[in-house]
């Protein structure tokens, strides 16, 4: 339940932070303040208290960063990372912390099953980018799907993926 939740506010977020990126914004100007106009004296200030610890947001990667896939592997992690960098200030502004947590799969499909295994136990993860390869991602979806932990992946290419009763796979 704490997944679901955690899920649709990142999913809203980001949607409302690309729907935003279409629109220029107007920036806005000074206005000129009259020199008659006195300055307010300073405020005292609070004394500072101290901020409850955000909390986090991970977003696992599942992808080979080993062997010989490793460049197809490390540029899918390399994307996920610019992403979480990009959009994760409105999220911060609530008081999350968005990381990222990248699992190397090796392109192979016991690997990426254990992976998986890992991956569904740490709560704070709340998504899975991956994986490069489809048997591999194939091997970890019983795992996704028992946990509830959606899977997105920007390079499966197999139908089994998304009609195979996986319902929390998603292939861009």
């Amino acid at each position: 339940m704490k997944r679901s939740i955690s899920f649709l506010l990142l999913v809203g977020m980001l949607a409302s932070m690309l729907a935003a990126c279409g629109a220029p914004q107007a920036q806005p100007t000074a206005t000129p303040q009259p020199a008659t106009q006195a300055t307010a004296a300073p405020q005292p200030t609070a004394a500072p208290t101290t901020a409850p610890a955000a909390q986090v947001i991970k977003i696992a990667t599942q992808s080979p960063l080993s062997g010989g896939q490793a460049a197809l592997g490390t540029g899918m992690k390399n994307a996920a990372e610019l992403a979480v960098q990009q959009l994760s200030g409105p999220l911060t502004e609530l008081g999350f912390r968005v990381e990222l947590a990248p699992f190397d799969d090796q392109a192979r499909p016991e690997v990426g099953s254990a992976n998986a295994k890992n991956i569904v136990s740490d709560q704070d993860i709340l998504c899975v980018v991956g994986h490069l390869n489809s048997g591999v991602a194939l091997a970890a979806l019983p795992d996704y799907k028992n946990a509830s932990l959606p899977m997105v992946s920007p390079a499966n290419t197999n139908p089994n993926i998304t009609e195979g009763g996986y319902e929390v796979a998603f292939r861009v």
